[in-house]
Order: C-alpha cells, then structure tokens, then sequence
C-alpha cells in the first residue's frame, strides 16, 4: 500500500516541474498568495477583465500542492453554507439566484477547460446521493426536499431498483440524482489552469513561502512584494502565516484509491455513466469511478493536530485508512479480501481545507467566506453551569485569551472534541472509530459526561463582528417573538369582529335588521350581507396590500385594526329594522363592507409582520400565529354568544346580541397597544433600504405574477370555506331544519373551536416533520373522505354525535389551514408579497368563502331539504384546494 508523496493524483500525472522562486524585491498591481483554485480562477478571472494588470501569484511549494491537487475531484454545484443562513439576509430568490450561478460555474469551469486545452478528465454526469439503512432514508429524503426547496428543480429521486439500473451498491435503499456536478482529475486541472494562467501573463513564483502580510506588501525571505491589492488564497494553510495561526482552522481530508478493476467486475457494478457519489451517512463521504477504472472512496478523518499545523507529504494515518476500507467494502463488498481485492493506495487526496468551502468554485468563495458568518451552537455542546467554568468559552485557548472571540461557530462549521486539561485536540477512541471524521457527529450522539470536553470551532478573524452577531440573534429571536404575539392578537380582535357578524347572522339579524320578509327570507338577506364583508375583502386585500407594500406593514395593520374595531361598535349601536326603516340594513351591510375591507388588509400584514420577522427555518412556523388568531377569534364569538343565548329569547333579541359587539372596543385596545410596540418587518425595511419597492404592486402582481395569484385563490379554498359551512350553514341548518336547540349547537361550536384551536399548530408540526406536500395531500385526502360523515352525524341532532362529525371535519382541516399562510407567503416575492397573499387570501373569501353559506343555503332549499348537494359541494372544494395547493408548493420550490 503506497501512503503519502502528496496525493494519488500527482502519482499518476507526475510532479510539474517547479517554477522560479521571487528574486529580490518585486512591485505589482496585485499579489495573489497561494497557487491553488482560489489564488489561480482568482488571477484568471482579474487578467481576463483587466489585462492590463500586473499580477503575481506567490505559492509555497508548487501550484496545486495543497487542497487543490487532493481533493475528491467533484466540480461541485452545491452552495456553501446554510441556504437558510443567506436567505435571512437576502431572501429566498436570491438563494436560488446563487444556486444558479453555481450551477452556472459548473459548466463555466468545464468550458474554460476546452477553451484553453486543459485535459482533466472531466465527464458531467451529475452525483448520487444513497440511503443504504433504514436510518439514512428519512435523512435522504429531507436532504433531497431541502435541496428542491432551494432551487434544486433538477433532482431526480431513484428507487432501489432505479438506481440499480445506474449503479449497483449493496443493501441500497433509494438515492437521489443531480445533474448538475462533473468529475475530474484535480491535478490535471490546476496544472493546466496554472499553465493558462500564465500564458495570459501572470506571474506565478513557486517554492516562495509568504511569511506574512501586511497592507500593500507580502514578506518573504527571498525579499517583499509590493503591491495596491492583495488577495490571500491560502484557505487551509494560512495558519503558516504570522498572525493567522487561528484564522481558519484547517479541515483534513483522505482518500482511498483502487488498483484498475476488472472488467467483470465493472459489468456486475454497472456505473457507466461516472456519476458521482456520496451518501446519507453523517460522516462527509464522497467518492467516484477514475477514467482509469479506479474507486475512489474518501472523506474527512485525519486526527488533527495541536496549533491547527498542516502536514507537507499528504501521509493518512492508519486508523482513517481502515476506516476508509471499511467503507469501500461495504459499498463494494466485492472489493473485499478473497473476491477480487484491488491493492489500496492510501493517502490520496489528504487536503488541509477550509471549513464549510467547496472546491473548484471560481470567483464565489472569497465572498461567501466573509458572508457566511453565523453564530449557532455545536448541539452537544455541554452547558456551562458549574459557577468555577461560568467564564470558559468553547474554543481553544488561544482564541479565548489572545483574541476573546465569542463561542459560537460559524453556520455550518464543522466542530471536534477538545480535551481542555491536555490543551490539544483529542483523537477519536480506537474501540469505536467514526472512520472519516464525523462532521456532523454531535447531531447524533450524546454529549460527552466529562466536564473538561468542550468544543472546538473554526475561529473568526473578527471577534467583535462576531459578537455583535450573536448579540443581534438574541435580538432579532426576541423581536420574532415580540412580532408573532402581536400578530396572534391582532387577528384574534379582527376575527373576532368577523365572526360575531356571521354568528349573529344564522342567530338574530335577519329578524332584527331584514324583518319584513319572513324567516327564510330574513335569513338570506342577512346571509347576503355577510357575504357582501366578503365581497369588501379583496377590496381591502388590494388597497392595504398596495398601502403595505409601499409604506409598510406597521402601519397598514394600525390601520386595519381601527377600521375594525369602529366598524363592529357602530354595528352594536345600529337601531333595528322596527325603528328607523330600511336606514338600518342600509347602514349594517355599509359598515359589514367596512368590516371586509378592514379584515382584507389585515390578515396579509399578521402574516408578513409574523414570517419575515421569524428565522426562515421557522418562518411556517411563525406565519401559523397569524392563523391561531382565527380559531382564537372564533372561541371568543362563540362563546359569548353560547353565554348570551341563555338570556329569555325576547331579551336576546332586543339587546344580548349587541353587547359582542359593543365588547370589541375593549379588544381593539388591547391590539392596538401590543401592536404599535412591534417594529417594522425587517424584508421589507431592508427592501426599501435598497430602493426595491414595487412602485404599482398590483400591476406587478397580475402581470408577472398571474399564476401564483390564481393557485393562491384556489388553493385557499376549503381553508376558508370549511369554517363558514360549519359556523354558520351548519348552525342555520341545524338550529333551523333540524329543530336543535341555539344554545345547544353553539356549545357544540364553542367545543369544536377549542378543539381547532389546540390541534391546528400540529399541521406545522407535521409539514416540518414530513414536508408540506405529504402534510397536504394526507390533511385534505382525510379531510374529502370526512365530509360525508360530518353531515351525517350532524344530521342525527344529537349533540355529541354532532360534536364528533364537526371535529373531525373540522381539526384536519384547521391543520392544512396551519400551513396555507406559509404556503401562499413563499409563492411570493418581498416587493408584492402582501398584496399576493392578501388577494389571493381575499378573492377566495369573497367567491368562495363567504358565498358558502349562501350557496349551501340555496341547495338546500333546491333540492328539497336534502344535504347531498352541499356534500359534493364541500368535497369538490376539497379536491380543487389538494389540487392547487401541490401545484402551487411545486410552484414555488422550482421558482
């Protein structure tokens, strides 16, 4: 077994001849240090933009000697770091909009390579990712949900037997494919990049260590460069640099590489088309098929050493090359001892990188590498409570007194035990190797019951930016909190306003305000004027959707809930029918249009203000406070009413239904004062920082938006008609036609809301667990199979009976309802965000929400008496929502 000498890939190509070192002093326009990928796409990429520039690149050894001529030989596509992370600072559309050019990359590097005759081997055919254990599976999946969430249209999910038909691994379960990255040989490469680079013109001085930099000059000790710009490329070797021994800590890597396999053995394996592969274990993984019929099978796991020094000869440790066998065998098991067992060249590709860095990305990683800062606890992370350890940090000692960083890594940064009496890095028990270095172990397992085991992290070079980040969090964590509360209040008044209208519509204001034409008639008069509330709202979507997303979403929602508030206290005062003529359902349907404008611009805005303050791992999360306030709005009306119902039928009648209405007053200041402690959403404060606000958001939406608007109403469908059928047709039908007493039926209601109201999270809960579109299809394909039932029971008149049908109607469907806010929030981008969701909200209401009484109302008379037509009504309306909501989640993940 050969071990070290570098890297297996400089074994097969030969070691370049080496360069002429710098002689002397030296001035320049720029001065790149370290001749790996990062150093060589950098000077590529300046001189093919400014060719007059003069440019020097300064390597210690030879061009490609580090990470750069080691490395696992992906062209990769993926993004480094947390997409998450990006988006809060950006937004999802610009995460999509990195994928792309990462993507873009890709074939960028694959072009430069024909253009400038640089032979690496190089096949695009994209990587497998494979479960080979039931545990890897839902890993997988999430892995590959994740990965379409962010733009990953492309993927193609393979099913054991698919992925047999491409590559036969054995005890696979299923993997996914992405086209999107090539294999290459990574020496050929920067050889060849090396060389173009200089036939371009630049200066490339081998066998010159850089001992330190300062602003305008690199020392060496063959004499200093000088120059306007200097870009430092060294990524896992700048610890050998004065002054940055704790900038990056470096990340090893090794490989294992056959001898050349069989034919035979090809044929049984398949693998024709050289995808690249890697896994769902926690361990990084990563292997692929050589032009010259090899398996490559690597990943991190070479112990660390103290002082974050790096090695010069590429050797692996004999720990991480078993380890290493052990994977090769047991994806391979015909490369094992006795069937067919290659010779094993160890060492290949042992790479001091960058935590959290891809290779072979031109022109992205030195930005990503100041952007990706983020701070976030290492799960087994012990807690410091022991009052002697209150001061300790979890980072080495070094960092803790010298530069006094704060000890939270960095998203995504990779951490390893750290034994703090011995002050060095503490290798991993032989009894139970993690073969290559698990960097992401402490996801897994528990940790560790001795208190002197603390955390290792990639230290930042700015301890002060790093501290305020953290500091930052806490605040931003507190004001998500601050903003998800006054949210849930806020729709709670609003709701509440809203829902006394429609209780009070099936209970008492036909007769008080529409009295002159009978019962029936009474009662579809006031059911017309609870549908014209729905009628208002797109009004209200379009005009405090444009109003807030122009000028804010604080101050449309002060606003929204003053209208509110005034509106349902007039209602309260209205004189009847009796009184003042037909002045009073004149008056009343005004001040309900009042009411839908007012709620049209307000669930939007509680959406939004509640979202785009959260994180955006949790922004589903927190838009579902927004939702709570629905079923929170709807206890309160109910139960009012359930307790004023017990008042003799005449006193109901003349004053006990004013006073939920009277009671809003109260309300609204509560809201009020909760609400204008919140502050603005920070999107849309950072979108009109940059001078990004729709200027008409309308027009934008319906012209560049029109598919997402259509999906977002239908998909909307059942979440708001299901509510009206049960609170207020079911109420009619029930008190009316089937004689159950108003009392009875609204206890049953207020039941069914708690209910709601306590259930409803758990559809977060689920989409978070399983993905939206499996939380979809199971909520609504129960809920379709469940409307028949509830009509049945409720048809029984008997009050627990009733109770049952409604509820379990009623909770699957407040679940999927959990999850629309986020659902339509995501079709959207920030500049018609509110005016997207709140028309697509609204739309719906008005065509279909609130016409459902009235719809159900008339098919019930229509047919007879008979339930039937509003049962296939309800489950249409279900199937077009499933419809639609698939569409539009599909929609929104490939935007």
């Amino acid at each position: 077994m050969l071990n070290g000498n570098v890297s297996f890939w400089y074994r097969q190509t030969g070691f370049p001849e080496r360069r002429p070192p710098l002689d002397g002093d030296l001035a320049t326009d720029v001065c790149v240090v370290g001749a790996g990928f990062t150093g060589l796409w950098t000077a590529y990429y300046l001189k093919q933009a400014a060719p007059d520039l003069d440019i020097t690149v300064v390597e210690r050894e030879f061009a490609g000697f580090g990470a750069s001529g080691r490395n696992a030989g992906w062209l990769s596509c993926k993004i480094a770091g947390s997409a998450a992370t990006y988006a809060e600072k950006r937004g999802r559309d610009a995460v999509i909009a990195l994928q792309r050019e990462m993507i873009h990359t890709v074939d960028e590097v694959i072009s430069v390579a024909r253009t400038e005759g640089i032979e690496a081997d190089i096949v695009k055919n994209g990587y497998l990712t494979v479960a080979h254990s039931a545990a890897q599976l839902p890993r997988l999946r999430a892995a590959y949900d994740h990965l379409r969430h962010w733009g990953g249209q492309d993927l193609e999910w393979l099913s054991a037997p698919r992925l047999a038909e491409r590559l036969r691994l054995d005890g696979a379960l299923a993997a996914y494919h992405n086209p999107h990255c090539a294999r290459v040989h990574p020496a050929k490469l920067v050889r060849g990049l090396a060389r173009a680079v200089e036939a371009k013109g630049v200066r490339i001085l081998e066998s010159t260590p850089v001992t330190a930099i300062a602003p305008g000059r690199v020392d060496t000790p063959f004499g200093t460069i000088r120059a306007g710009r200097i870009v430092r490329a060294t990524e896992g070797f700048t610890s050998g640099i004065e002054g940055e021994r704790r900038t990056w800590l470096p990340m090893n890597s090794s490989m294992i590489v056959t001898e050349p396999l069989p034919d035979e053995l090809w044929k049984r394996l398949g693998w024709e088309g050289q995808e690249l592969l890697s896994d769902a274990t926690h361990a990084y993984t990563y292997g692929q098929r050589t032009a010259d019929g090899r398996i490559a099978i690597g990943g991190r796991g070479v112990p660390y050493k103290f002082g974050s020094r790096t090695d010069r000869a590429g050797q692996t440790s004999p720990e991480t090359v078993r380890a290493l066998r052990r994977i090769l065998t047991g994806l391979f098991p015909d490369t094992a001892e006795g069937r067919h067992r290659p010779h094993l060249v160890g060492g290949a590709g042992r790479a001091p990188r960058l935590v959290r860095l891809h290779h072979l990305r031109p022109g992205h990683r030195a930005r990503l590498r100041r952007r990706i800062r983020g701070p976030r606890r290492g799960r087994h992370q012990p807690r410091r409570t022991h009052p002697e350890r209150s001061a300790a940090r979890p980072v080495h000692r070094a960092d803790r007194t010298a530069l006094g960083r704060a000890p939270h890594p960095p998203v995504g940064a990779r951490t390893v035990p750290v034994d703090r009496r011995a002050r060095h890095v503490r290798r991993l028990p032989r009894r139970r190797p993690l073969g290559v270095l698990r960097p992401h172990h402490h996801l897994s397992h528990r940790p560790s019951r001795r208190s002197h085991i603390w955390t290792l992290t990639m230290s930042n070079p700015n301890a002060s930016a790093m501290a305020t980040d953290r500091a930052r969090t806490t605040d931003r964590d507190r004001t998500a909190r601050r903003a998800g509360l006054a949210s849930f209040i806020g729709t709670t008044v609003e709701w509440y306003d809203f829902y006394i209208y429609s209780t009070a519509s099936a209970l008492v204001l036909g007769k008080v305000f529409f009295g002159a034409g009978g019962d029936t008639t009474g009662a579809l008069e006031a059911f017309g004027s609870l549908w014209l509330g729905f009628l208002a709202r797109p009004i209200g979507g379009i005009v405090f959707g444009h109003l807030g997303d122009r000028i804010g979403r604080k101050k449309t929602l002060v606003t929204t809930l003053l209208m509110m508030g005034i509106a349902t206290t007039l209602i309260g005062l209205l004189p009847g029918y009796d009184q003042v003529g037909v002045a009073a359902p004149t008056a009343l349907v005004l001040l309900r249009m009042v009411q839908g404008i007012a709620v049209g611009g307000e669930w939007g805005g509680a959406v939004l203000i509640a979202s785009e303050h959260a994180p955006k791992a949790k922004a589903l999360s927190f838009g579902a406070f927004a939702q709570q306030g629905s079923p929170a709005g709807s206890i309160l009306a109910t139960g009012m009413f359930a307790l004023l119902t017990q008042l003799p039928d005449d006193d109901f009648d003349a004053w006990g239904w004013r006073v939920p209405f009277l009671f809003s007053a109260v309300m609204v200041v509560i809201g009020l004062v909760v609400r204008l402690k919140v502050e603005e959403s920070p999107e849309f404060a950072r979108l009109r920082e940059e001078k990004r606000v729709a200027r008409v958001p309308l027009r934008e939406l319906v012209t560049r938006h029109p598919g997402a608007l259509a999906l977002g109403v239908l998909a909307s469908s059942i979440g708001i008609a299901a509510t009206y059928f049960i609170t207020t047709f079911v109420l009619s039908w029930s008190t009316g036609s089937l004689g159950m007493e108003r009392s009875t039926m609204l206890n049953v209601l207020l039941v069914y809301s708690v209910f709601q109201f306590f259930t409803q999270p758990f559809g977060v809960v689920l989409a978070g667990r399983f993905g939206p579109g499996r939380t979809v299809t199971a909520l609504l394909g129960l809920n379709f199979l469940l409307v028949p039932v509830m009509y049945a029971c409720v048809s029984t008149a008997q009050p627990v009976v009733v109770g049952i049908g409604i509820c379990l109607v009623g909770i699957t469907g407040a679940m999927n309802y959990a999850i629309l806010a986020g659902l339509l929030a995501a079709a959207f981008p920030v500049s018609v965000r509110y005016t997207g969701i709140s028309l697509s909200y609204q739309l719906c209401s008005a065509l279909i929400g609130g016409t459902a009484p009235l719809v159900g109302e008339w098919l019930l008379r229509w047919a007879g008496g008979s339930i039937v037509p509003v049962v296939i009504y309800q489950m249409a309306l279900v199937a077009v929502s499933l419809t639609c909501s698939l569409a539009l989640l599909r929609r929104s993940r490939t935007a």
